[in-house]
């Protein structure tokens, strides 16, 4: 059993809608809190939503509160950052081969990905 442990400071999220918005969200708000320096979330989108991300950061929505956090970048483009930690993959499974293809270069033996 392998027990070595990944220190995960970098994350991104590719695909910020409903899950990778959620997930994304909460992580950039707690970086924003100022409780956890030298850690950075960067969010891959595109469009529209892309553009009111960069504006205004991401709003979460629960029944408890509303909570805005802002990413480290937010990108279009996979070669805009730094090789993560983890790859939060939150896109439809269509999307799948070709969100592969695109971070293949920024994995290596120790990066985490996980299909959200």
């Amino acid at each position: 059993m392998d027990n070595s442990f990944v220190d995960i400071k970098k994350v991104c999220v590719y695909g910020v809608g409903g899950v990778g918005g959620y997930f994304g969200g909460k992580i950039a708000i707690k970086l924003n809190s100022g409780k956890a320096m030298g850690y950075e979330v960067y969010f891959i989108a595109r469009g529209k939503h892309l553009n009111a991300i960069k504006r205004n950061g991401i709003t979460v929505i629960t029944s408890e509160r509303t909570i805005v956090g802002k990413p480290s970048l937010a990108t279009n483009d996979i070669n805009d950052i730094p090789n993560p930690d983890l790859f939060l993959i939150c896109v439809k499974s269509y999307d799948l081969k070709e969100v592969i293809k695109a971070i293949i270069a920024k994995v290596n033996t120790s990066t985490v990905i996980m299909h959200c």
